[in-house]
């Protein structure tokens, strides 16, 4: 059962996604159920809803690479100006068990409202359709490093792509830059966990063929 919803929305994402949550009956929930019960909150909303549950350490085998998949997507048809989001059907059916989601969210929903409160229009033309474009592309790096098996590579991502995707919302300039800059730095880390571990393999293969 999917809660009900209107164009005319106001509740904030925090709020739309307890009582997503809270209404959802199934014992699973797929990516277009997801995108269903907030289609009308748009990108911005998808976007929050799949970088979230990334920010605390629960352990649910593959959320990083099935939350990650669709964020590129949408990142992708935000960066081109797509006016509605959707999924293909192989996609929008990958789905991972309730109990385990509602865990995340439970972890995850009081941060994403402290979040909500400090923000508001500012610097709003950041945020406008050069900005989007911008957004888009910035989100569609960080979600592919996000999809990657690195080891601590999910948390820093996942935080720039939610404020982003917070700002895009809220018109807040200031976080957009914000979530920029914690993306630099997410993938300054992840490059420099990649470089560690490859230089560690090359030294153990040639000390064993040595």
């Amino acid at each position: 059962m999917k809660p009900p919803h209107s164009a005319r929305d106001k509740r904030s994402i925090s709020v739309a996604l307890r009582d997503f949550i809270d209404g959802w009956e199934g014992e699973r929930v797929s990516l277009n159920d997801l995108r269903l019960a907030l289609a009308d909150r748009a990108y911005g909303a998808l976007m929050v809803f799949f970088a979230a549950p990334n920010l605390i350490p629960v352990s649910i085998p593959g959320m990083s690479a099935v939350l990650g998949i669709p964020l590129m997507l949408l990142s992708v048809q935000l960066m081109i100006g797509q006016p509605h989001p959707w999924f293909p059907k192989f996609l929008g059916r990958r789905s991972f068990a309730t109990r385990d989601f509602k865990l995340v969210l439970d972890r995850v929903l009081p941060i994403l409202a402290h979040l909500e409160r400090v923000l508001r229009p500012r610097v709003s033309w950041l945020t406008a359709w050069g900005g989007e474009r911008f957004l888009g592309f910035a989100c569609l790096i960080l979600a592919t490093v996000l999809s990657l098996p690195i080891p601590f590579g999910n948390f820093l991502p996942a935080l720039a792509i939610l404020l982003m995707a917070l700002a895009l919302i809220e018109k807040d300039g200031l976080a957009y830059l914000i979530g920029l800059a914690v993306g630099i730095a997410s993938l300054v880390i992840a490059s420099g966990v990649v470089i560690g571990l490859a230089t560690a393999a090359f030294f153990a293969i040639e000390k064993l063929l040595s």
